[in-house]
């Protein structure tokens, strides 16, 4: 039974457990193959990542003869042939060294993106130096494909805008990530140029909901633990959203929710989501990625492009729509304890409901 929120990799244990969106997937590899540069959009929770891994899996030829259907095919070699970044944090020169040190060079500390991207070209044109051959193929180098998930605005606007050609000169095939919410600020022009194949990842069909929910549920799950009609009516209410259908799907077979109250909670949390402002929406979809975070996270704060007070204040208005939960976390070393916050589950909570300490109220107060 798989029913984590951890995304689908690039490895032979979740290749059966990917339900194919072959549209997407198709057009996704055709572009790797030719060397196009994508972006993918969609909502958090949508299968972003996962889609992404799939497609390395298939770039890399691991899928092996039976084609994207070969799930138990052993995976191939470590190559570097394509290269996963992350994109949530940093800047452009780091994302720059993070790709230049996964290809075997090296990055000094502080370089600036220039001289980095000097660095790539000189590292690249020689393909016996980062050890680009196909495995058992007797000629050349072939193009990387760098994978990036979960492309911050302020670094895609630098790489892809500012940088773009400079970029563009280099022997990599770029496939990136985008948040729905920061999807038209990155891929404004002059990035929009620069991806010659954007696509948006579209919900899943109901047909491929319930496959999902088979897979994840798998030969060790109860065949009487979810119904067809308590299944039928999961996928109704997730409206194709991956990461919701399998919280929905958790919280009944694994919590042992009533159906009824799992799908109550859901409808009331989305009514208060309604009606909550635009910033406070977009750190809901923000936590619900996270898990749990704290209106001192500097991460949250570049992804938010807000400062940690208006942090506070829409933390405090997604506390007063009873959206949110509070905890007390710890800090490592000296100083005052955080506060954490998580979006409500759509189910009963077994987490502490409201945190009563008079220093970490302080702190968010402050």
């Amino acid at each position: 039974m798989r029913l984590d929120r951890r995304p689908l990799l690039d490895t032979a244990l979740d290749a059966d457990l990917f339900v194919d969106r072959v549209a997407v997937l198709d057009r996704l590899t055709r572009a790797a193959e030719l060397g196009l540069n994508a972006a993918v959009s969609g909502t958090r929770g949508a299968g972003k990542t996962s889609l992404l891994r799939r497609v390395a899996w298939l770039t890399r030829g691991a899928a092996g003869p039976g084609g994207r259907g070969a799930g138990s095919a052993t995976a191939g070699p470590p190559d570097r042939r394509v290269l996963h970044v992350s994109g949530a944090a940093g800047d452009a020169s780091g994302l720059l060294a993070t790709v230049l040190q996964r290809l075997g060079g090296r990055a000094d500390d502080g370089a600036a993106a220039a001289d980095l991207i000097e660095a790539l070209g000189q590292l690249l044109s020689t393909g016996a130096r980062v050890d680009l051959t196909q495995p058992g193929a007797a000629t050349g180098p072939v193009r990387p494909l760098v994978v990036v998930d979960d492309l911050a605005t302020q670094t895609g606007r630098e790489l892809f805008g500012v940088l773009r050609d400079e970029i563009w000169a280099l022997s990599l095939t770029w496939l990136v990530a985008v948040a729905d919410g920061d999807a038209d600020a990155v891929l404004r022009p002059p990035v929009d140029a620069f991806f010659e194949v954007v696509t948006e990842l579209e919900p899943l069909a109901p047909t491929d909901a319930t496959e999902l929910v088979r897979r994840r549920l798998g030969d060790n799950g109860d065949p009487h633990s979810l119904p067809a009609p308590a299944l039928d009516r999961i996928v109704r209410a997730a409206g194709g959203h991956p990461r919701r259908l399998i919280d929905l799907t958790r919280a009944v077979v694994v919590d042992g929710i009533a159906v009824d109250d799992v799908l109550g909670s859901l409808l009331a949390r989305d009514e208060r989501l309604a009606q909550v402002s635009r910033g406070a929406a977009q750190l809901a979809a923000e936590l619900d990625a996270l898990g749990s975070a704290s209106p001192s996270d500097q991460a949250l704060q570049d992804r938010m492009a807000v400062s940690r007070p208006r942090l506070v204040t829409l933390f405090s208005e997604l506390k007063a729509a009873g959206l949110v939960e509070e905890s007390i976390a710890p800090r490592e070393g000296p100083g005052r304890p955080r506060i954490v916050y998580r979006l409500r589950s759509a189910g009963p909570s077994s987490r502490p409901p409201a945190v009563t300490s008079t220093t970490a109220a302080t702190e968010v107060r402050s």
